[in-house]
């Protein structure tokens, strides 16, 4: 491979440790736009061993049509594999000399066009998975030998420790230390290496693999007496797990699990403790016991956006906006990576987001709470002035709540040929209190309504209390694959969402 590659470059040159890792691309002499592309090439593994087992799970073909593909794979006689497949048909088997040679042939995929939310490859092409025969006992038990003899954490590191009493505030400062002050080196396991490296190595380089800081934080808290437990997961956008081929070269990275319910992935050093990456959600995991275990979706309030706004009608059109934004899962991350910058930046970025929330809006003061805190929701506390709210049209007055953006895009089209697939699921939620003008009362509020679909809910609820106008709303989407049967409900969700962001509030002068 290395002798036939046009580009040969380490993916990682620091920390030397994972310098082995190499990203090398290939290339077809003389292919145009249009070209029918002939090609094979071949993969030899001469050796196998437990941390690097035979296993091989290929899409075939791409969103490009095809004439034929085939995958031929040859083994000694006597050495069982096993394979499953997805889109075509079971291998013709043939003995040559001293080995067997089984034979896949796919025909005539015709391709496909992209649409929104579109499920990833592994879920529409046709799929091979081959490995060694073994079980996912087996499989656990050959993990636990490969990592016993690297798992002793140095006494000078809890030593960091022993001065917090309190078992809640312990956990998140040893999960927060591990999170910040050891820089994550983005390879997954299948790019580099199933088995991490030893915590003394980790906290000795400062760097590590995701996996290697799961590993990290699963010693420290097991050397703290935490019940903990050590997952490994694969990738859900690359089909997730295939268990009818128990391999560790499924897995891309762990998860530590403490207790029963609560997920720990400290690769982000900016996420929620207990935010998953999506990729690593809804999918099913090996522990180091030999059990399969079914990691949860976050969604919901877990990974939640709520805004809450009270606004003041302006002279001109304009109005005072009051905001306060807590936020969990996703938004959280893109808010914490705003406390490395300069108080400077930090505005400028402030600003931005208010911006896209907020068009026409011009930032007055602000404060961002929790960012150095990762068990807490974020929180931004914001004032500014909105320009062109409203408009005055003799006895009325007409404005849309502000902030409220949904759009129908992702349902454009009539028909779907493919399932829906969410990469995560959250919430966002608004409660508005917008002060009634003197001199006027309400003439037209949005409808209060109710949607329901498997993977999207909305609700509102609309009253005037006194002189203000209460609003709130609620959006769900829910992560996983849904059937494309599902469409039609999902898009009357999505419409009816983008209907509310278009509704007119309607104010008519009183006289009084």
């Amino acid at each position: 491979m290395r002798d036939n590659a046009i580009e040969d470059v380490s993916v990682i040159s620091r920390p030397a440790l994972y310098d082995r890792a190499r990203r090398r691309k290939f290339a077809i002499p003389g292919a145009e736009i249009g070209s029918i592309l002939d090609y094979s090439y071949t993969i030899r593994r001469e050796r196998v061993t437990p941390d690097r087992p035979l296993y091989f799970d290929l899409s075939l073909g791409d969103r490009e049509p095809f004439i034929r593909d085939v995958v031929e794979v040859e083994i000694p006689a006597g050495f069982r594999i096993l394979h499953r497949e997805e889109g075509l048909e079971g291998p013709d088997s043939t003995l040559r000399g001293n080995s067997i040679l089984f034979r896949w042939i796919v025909t005539d995929h015709r391709g496909f066009s992209r649409e929104p939310l579109m499920p990833p490859p592994a879920y529409l092409l046709p799929r091979l998975t081959i490995g060694i025969s073994a079980s996912f006992e087996e499989i656990a038990a050959r993990y636990r030998e490969l990592i016993e003899d690297s798992s002793e954490v140095p006494e000078e590191f809890t030593e960091r420790f022993e001065g917090i009493a309190d078992r809640d505030s312990l956990l998140v400062e040893v999960y927060t230390w591990v999170a910040r002050n050891i820089k994550t080196v983005p390879l997954m396991a299948d790019r580099f290496s199933i088995v991490p490296f030893s915590p003394e190595a980790v906290l000795e380089n400062s760097f590590g693999t995701p996996l290697d800081k799961s590993f990290l934080l699963y010693c420290v808290l097991k050397k703290l007496g935490y019940h903990a437990d050590f997952v490994l997961v694969p990738d859900r956008s690359r089909g997730g797990l295939i268990e009818e081929v128990p391999s560790l070269s499924q897995f891309k990275t762990a998860l530590v699990l403490l207790g029963d319910s609560l997920y720990l992935y400290p690769a982000e050093a900016d996420a929620d403790m207990g935010y998953v990456d999506p990729r690593f959600q809804g999918v099913k995991g090996l522990s180091l016991r030999g059990e399969l275990v079914r990691i949860p979706f976050l969604g919901g309030k877990k990974a939640g956006d709520s805004f809450y706004l009270k606004v003041r009608f302006d002279s001109d059109g304009g109005a005072k906006v009051e905001l306060r934004e807590e936020a969990k899962g996703r938004q959280a991350l893109e808010l914490r990576g705003l406390r490395v910058l300069s108080p400077e930046e930090r505005k400028k970025r402030v600003e931005e987001r208010i911006g896209k929330l907020f068009p026409s809006s011009e930032l007055q003061n602000f404060r961002l709470l929790n960012l150095d805190d990762l068990s807490e929701p974020v929180v931004l506390e914001a004032e500014f002035s909105l320009g062109d709210f409203y408009r005055e049209l003799g006895d009325y007055i007409f404005f849309r709540l502000p902030g409220l953006n949904y759009s129908a895009k992702e349902v454009a089209l009539e028909k779907r040929r493919f399932p829906i697939y969410v990469e995560e699921g959250g919430s966002v939620s608004h409660r508005y209190e917008i002060e009634i003008p003197d001199g006027y009362g309400v003439k037209s509020l949005p409808k209060t309504v109710r949607f329901i679909s498997p993977p999207q809910k909305y609700a509102t609820e609309v009253k005037t209390e006194g002189r203000k106008i209460l609003f709130e709303d609620t959006a769900v989407r829910n992560a996983g694959l849904f059937a494309e049967s599902s469409y039609s409900e999902f898009k009357k969700v999505i419409q009816g969402m983008a209907e509310i962001s278009k509704s007119w509030i309607v104010l008519e002068r009183t006289g009084n």
